[in-house]
């Protein structure tokens, strides 16, 4: 991905949300983005509305939920010692609710229906930000937490194999 003024943001988001982390780990972005239209809260009211209701009934631990007007972005901490790479059940879930609540919001009268992209971005350590394009909903598409939890798994898989992890996960191995 070309380095950009956006991309910088990006990795200044990543950074910040990293120093307020005392665990080892690192920072990721899941953006759930908007294909046209937007997700700002003036067009999806209704979809809002139940994002707010989830997010107010269940804690996410080592989250932060961030809106924009393109799709809201969760930033997840990953920690160095999470096996297999692997996202919290939690996060997932917040995943497909906002997903879903994109359609739901629709049918109560919300003015976009246009099909939302998942990715993971994240930064490596020369600061190129980097970004896995994981699936594509549209507003009918069911939404399977299995099926979208094997689908992240797999791109951080693929993040994962950078020089970054692998020689943080070498040094965490020789210190054992």
């Amino acid at each position: 991905m070309k380095r950009t003024a956006w991309t910088r943001v990006l990795g200044d988001r990543l950074a910040a949300f990293a120093r307020s982390r005392s665990a080892p780990g690192r920072p990721l972005s899941i953006k759930i983005r908007v294909q046209s239209g937007c997700y700002e809260r003036s067009c999806c009211s209704n979809a809002h509305r139940i994002i707010d209701q989830y997010r107010n009934a269940v804690s996410i631990e080592d989250a932060e939920y961030v809106e924009h007007e393109s799709g809201p972005e969760i930033l997840v901490w990953l920690a160095v010692g999470t096996a297999g790479l692997s996202l919290a059940k939690s996060i997932v879930d917040l995943i497909c609710v906002v997903i879903k609540a994109r359609s739901e919001g629709a049918t109560l009268g919300d003015k976009h229906r246009e099909p939302l992209e998942l990715i993971v971005r994240d930064v490596d350590e020369t600061g190129e930000p980097r970004e896995e394009r994981i699936l594509k909903f549209h507003s009918d598409d069911p939404v399977n937490p299995e099926v979208i939890g094997a689908f992240l798994d797999k791109a951080l898989t693929k993040l994962s194999r950078s020089p970054e992890l692998r020689s943080r996960k070498k040094n965490r191995e020789s210190k054992d």
